[in-house]
């Protein structure tokens, strides 16, 4: 499974998340680029606040979703679910 994340802050919800992760499943491993994953990876990407993650990095990432066509949906449903985009 490979999991995109969207977060709306600049650094303090990567810098969260990336430690959550680490602690909540060990076996994913990060990537700095959305197209470098493979099997239990992630992708950790800032929206850059409010209104930038809305206008541009919400359409980015679903863009970018379908382009490389390995992130699970599952885990896009549990990312949106969590950021209340569902």
């Amino acid at each position: 499974m490979n999991i995109y994340f969207l977060v709306e802050g600049r650094s303090t919800e990567k810098k969260l998340y990336t430690a959550w992760l680490t602690y909540l499943i060990p076996e994913f491993k990060r990537v700095d680029f959305y197209d470098q994953v493979n099997h239990n990876n992630y992708f950790l990407i800032s929206g850059n606040g409010y209104p930038s993650i809305l206008n541009e990095a919400i359409p980015n990432a679903i863009d970018k979703i379908q382009e490389v066509s390995k992130y699970n949906y599952s885990g896009s449903r549990i990312c949106a679910a969590h950021l209340n985009l569902c």
